[in-house]
């Protein structure tokens, strides 16, 4: 199938490379940054500054990159799936996502109450506490980033049938 170099085909590419390349930006901190920082030399403080510091970067892009992207779907007809998808990110994170961030968040200025495992209520978590919700939002950010890769997937589907 030979596909002409029309606008909608270019926008189309277009789109398909933004969501795309918004999956791999996504998917970056949980492949690369996240194992380098989740390792017993890094102290506890640095490794939730540090996934602060990442996340807050983060939320200030991909909304951007993917509202974007999903404007640019659901310009033409027939990619108001992949733009769904696209966007699909924000009530992800909100919904599934949120809680982990809030309690990272409230480990920071030492708001997190946390109940060790005498039932007492401490101010900070434990490192061993920090580490797994760190990696359980590295698994969740995995997942969320690969939302606009399937709306990328289902853009080049219907570009091509």
């Amino acid at each position: 199938m030979t596909l002409a170099a029309t606008p909608l085909n270019i926008a189309a590419l277009g789109c398909i490379i933004s969501g795309s390349y918004a999956s791999g930006v996504g998917m970056s901190p949980s492949l690369l940054t996240m194992p380098a920082l989740i390792r017993p030399d890094v102290p506890q403080d640095a490794l939730v500054h540090q996934w602060h510091s990442m996340y807050r970067r983060g939320a200030a892009i991909m909304p951007v990159l993917s509202g974007a992207t999903t404007l640019g779907y659901w310009v033409w007809r027939g990619f108001a799936a992949a733009g769904a998808l696209t966007l699909a990110i924000l009530p992800f994170t909100l919904v599934i996502m949120m809680p982990t961030i809030h309690t990272l968040e409230a480990s920071m200025d030492g708001s997190a109450a946390v109940v060790d495992e005498k039932g007492q209520r401490r101010a900070t978590m434990s490192r061993g506490t920090a580490e797994a919700l760190l990696r359980k939002w590295t698994r969740m950010n995995v997942v969320r980033s690969l939302i606009p890769l399937v709306g990328a997937a289902c853009a080049v589907w219907n570009l091509l049938g």
